[in-house]
């Protein structure tokens, strides 16, 4: 007899066996791996990552501060900051690190003119990207 046989005959006696008794086994089979599962969830941290910057719209050469509050990250993470250039995210040399209340702060300034979408990386969490305008 194939393994598989076997494991379907086991599978069809214990359905068997469940309807004979009410359908009491199967009903409280089921219910018991949701709790399982809702259990790992809450055990899992949930990291975010959100900013804020001090002006929107600047002159060239003028300071940009970016702030920026993190959950579920600790204290001393390094945090980068990223510009999306020509459709693509790059690293600029800004760099901050998480303090203990879960905050951290970046500046920035820019020569050239024009929109610039920014964004922090903190533990591979990204912010969602923010708009400054160098006029």
């Amino acid at each position: 007899m194939s393994s598989s046989f076997h494991l379907r005959a086991v599978v069809a006696g214990a359905m068997a066996v469940g309807l004979l008794g009410g359908g009491a086994g199967a009903a409280v089979a089921a219910p018991s791996a949701a709790p399982h599962s809702a259990v790992q969830a809450t055990n899992q941290t949930t990291k975010t990552n959100t900013i804020k910057v001090n002006h929107r719209s600047v002159k060239p050469g003028d300071e940009v501060t970016v702030h920026g509050k993190v959950t579920g990250i600790k204290a001393g993470t390094s945090v980068s900051l990223e510009e999306k250039q020509h459709g693509k995210w790059k690293t600029l040399t800004e760099t901050s690190a998480v303090m203990t209340d879960h905050t951290y702060t970046l500046k920035a300034a820019w020569d050239k003119k024009g929109k610039k979408q920014i964004r922090t990386v903190v533990d591979g969490k990204r912010s969602e990207p923010v708009t400054v305008k160098v006029r």
